[in-house]
C-alpha cells in the first residue's frame, strides 16, 4: 500500500511539474522571450515521454483536468505565435520595400 500511495505522490509531482513548464511556456511566449518557450517545449516533450510511458496510477479526472490545461495553454500559445509571425511577416515586408526603394535610387 506505501508503495502505490509513493508512486501515486511521485507520479503528481511528476504531472504538477509537466504543467508548471506548460505555464512557463506561455509566460515565455507573453514575454515573447521564444527561445525559452522552444527550450521549454522539448524539455515539456520529454517529460511528457517519461511519464505517460509508465503505467498510471493517478486518478483519470487528475490526469484529464491537466491534459485540458496544457490544451488549453497551448491554444494560447499558438495564437500568441501566429501573432508574432504576423508582425515579423510585416517587418519583413516593409524591410524588402526598403530594399526596393533603395535599388530604385541607386540605379
Amino acid at each position: 500500500m506505501d508503495n502505490k500511495v509513493n508512486l501515486i505522490d511521485q507520479q503528481q509531482l511528476e504531472f504538477g511539474r509537466i504543467l508548471e513548464v506548460s505555464d512557463l511556456m506561455l509566460v515565455g511566449a507573453i514575454d515573447e522571450q521564444w527561445e525559452s518557450v522552444t527550450e521549454l517545449q522539448l524539455l515539456r516533450e520529454g517529460l511528457l515521454h517519461t511519464f505517460f510511458d509508465n503505467s498510471l496510477e493517478l486518478d483519470n479526472q487528475s490526469v484529464s483536468i491537466g491534459i485540458k490545461h496544457m490544451i488549453n495553454t497551448d491554444q494560447q500559445l499558438a495564437m500568441l505565435a501566429e501573432k508574432e509571425r504576423s508582425l515579423l511577416q510585416g517587418q519583413i515586408n516593409k524591410f524588402k520595400q526598403g530594399k526596393s526603394a533603395v535599388k530604385a535610387y541607386t540605379i
